[in-house]
Parts: structure tokens; sequence; C-alpha cells
């Protein structure tokens, strides 16, 4: 349980630098892709160290693995844009949502799997701890920097946090299917070559998006260059070491841990320690309807292992 929770402190670690940089990071696409980049050829060595550099491809492999870069790269690219403007709490409880109730309602449906009462109530749990605080979510989103009420100026930007989010929650769900479909597939010759192939691909997908962004903005890419190189890096580093701690202590807590209790149990622990930073690092209020929906969140990990009927 130890490793556990320090495997949820490194992860929330990660989120926590990769939310500086975002904030920190220059608007429009560049900065972003170059954290992606950046994330994927990190990524590439350590999948291909940890397979030892063995890694053997087929088309299911590939297939897959194309997939799944393309939600991931959307994946990263949308988190840096909501980091911005949704704080810490909110991120984790659509997490929550997004990838463990999602997964299983698609399971439930098209897999023809069953889950119990007590599944059924800790989804319950998740799903009202990611409804409660939408009125106070619709508040943040609409502030500007100085904490007040924008105008019809910033309605755009207000939009397309809306549908970022939205997206967001869709592509956590998707990406979480395909990670259990690439599980059970035996034509995927392994899980090593697949996190690297995949990261080939996003470091690919990355520099084609690269192209015509820095084209259409050629006046401003050297100080864009100049100052990811500079300051900012470094929350770009620091969130690529948090992730491969993180994925390094995953693979010793599945050693002695069900991966359906460690998924639950991850969540629960890592709402505790997001709802920690994002109250003492980046000063984001705690509404009542927020506190609640942190317990009801944790209290859905309580029904699905400890309270049996």
């Amino acid at each position: 349980m130890l490793t556990l929770i320090l495997k949820c402190a490194v992860g929330v670690a990660d989120t926590t630098f990769a939310k500086l940089y975002a904030v920190k990071a220059d608007e429009g696409a560049i900065p972003k892709l170059l954290y992606i980049f950046l994330v994927s050829v990190f990524s590439i060595f350590l999948y291909a160290a940890f397979g030892a550099f063995n890694l053997p491809i087929n088309t299911a492999t590939a297939i897959y693995a194309l997939i799944y870069a393309a939600l991931a790269a959307g994946n990263m690219f949308i988190q840096l844009i909501i980091y911005k403007k949704v704080n810490l709490i909110m991120f984790g409880l659509l997490v929550n949502f997004a990838s463990l109730v999602l997964p299983s309602v698609y399971a439930f449906i098209f897999l023809g799997e069953s889950f119990s009462g007590n599944f059924a109530v800790a989804a319950a749990l998740i799903l009202i701890s990611v409804l409660l605080p939408i009125k106070d979510l619709k508040k943040e989103i609409s502030k500007n920097k100085d904490g007040e009420n924008s105008g019809n100026t910033s309605k755009g930007k207000t939009v397309l946090i809306i549908i970022s989010l939205i997206l967001f929650v869709f592509i956590v769900a998707a990406t979480s299917i395909i990670s259990k479909l690439v599980a059970s597939d035996e034509r995927v010759t392994n899980k090593f070559s697949f996190f690297t192939y995949t990261n080939i691909f996003v470091m690919g997908f990355t520099l084609i998006a690269f192209i015509p962004a820095a084209l259409k903005n050629k006046s401003g890419l050297k100080g864009y260059m100049h100052r990811f190189f500079g300051k900012n890096i470094i929350f770009a580093l620091l969130s690529i070491v948090a992730s491969a701690v993180s994925f390094t202590l995953s693979y010793t807590v599945l050693e002695t841990m069900d991966l359906s209790l460690n998924q639950f149990a991850s969540q629960a622990v890592s709402t505790v320690f997001l709802t920690a930073v994002s109250y003492l690092v980046f000063k984001e209020g705690l509404t009542k309807t927020t506190a609640i929906s942190v317990i009801l969140s944790i209290l859905s990990f309580v029904f699905l292992f400890f309270i049996k009927f």
C-alpha cells in the first residue's frame, strides 16, 4: 500500500509540473506541441529500455498503436488547454469518471460484461461527484486572470474550454477502452513494444502539426523556442521524470495488487493528493460542493472493495 501511495504522489507531481508548464507557457499551439514532442521522445527511450529494446511489431500492434497515439496526442494537447482554467480537483474528478465509469459502461453494453451492485453504487457516487460542482466550474472558466467575470469578448474562450472538457472526457474514456482491448488481444506483441511505437506515432503527429503552426507564426517562433528552452523547459522535464518514476512504481504495485483494485485505489489516493495540491500550491478555492464531491469520490472506492451487499 505504501508503494501505491508513493506512485500516486509522484503521479500527482507529474500533473502539477504539467499544469505549471501550461500556466507559464505562451498561448497558442507551438508551446503545447513542443511539450508533447519532448514527452514522446523521452517515452520512446523509456519504454524501449523497459522492453530491453526487443520491439517486435505486427499489423494488430501497429493499428492499436496508431489509434492510441492519436488519442494520447489529443489528450495531452487538450490537457494543456484546460489546465489554465480548470482546477486540479475538478480535473481529477473528471478523470475518475472518464477512466473508471465510462469504460465499464462500454464493456457492459458492447462486451456483455456484468458488474455488481457495489460497482453500480460506486459508479453512481463518481457520477454525482462530477455533476455536483458543474455550477462552480462554469463560474470558474468564465473568469479572467483577475478573478472577475469576463465580458462577451471572452465567450469564445469559455466555449473552447467547455468543448475541450467534453473532448477530454471522451478521449480519456476511449484511451481506457483501447488499453483494455490491447491487454486482452493476444495478437499484440508486448506492452513495451506497443507503447514504444505509440510514442513514435505521437512524435510523428506532433511534427506534422508543428510545421503549419510554425509557418503561421514565423515572426514569433524564435521567441517561443527561446522561452521553451529557457524558463519553461524545467517544468516539462520535471513532469517527464515524475511520469517515468510513476510508471516504474505502477509495475511494482501490480505485482501485489489486483488491477481493478489498483485502478480505484489509485484514483482515490490521487484525488486526496490533487485536492491538497490544488488548495496549497495553486490556491484554488475549495467550495462546499467540491469538498462533497471529493468525499463521494473516495467513498466510491470504499463501497466497491470494503462494503459488500
